[in-house]
């Protein structure tokens, strides 16, 4: 074996199993969501507040 041929296999089978990079990204896109929806929460109540004012 030589250390070609095993760089090349560890590195197609990080690129086909990505668990992490998933996992990751899966993460962020709730972070987005909630802080999104939480600013929209926000705002339309401040908006509500006004129009009650």
């Amino acid at each position: 074996m030589n250390p070609g041929a095993i760089f090349q296999t560890t590195n197609l089978r990080d690129h086909t199993i990505p668990h992490f990079d998933i996992r990751k990204v899966c993460v962020i896109i709730f972070f987005y969501a909630s802080t999104i929806v939480y600013m929209m929460i926000t705002l339309h109540s401040m908006l509500s507040m006004k129009v009650n004012a």
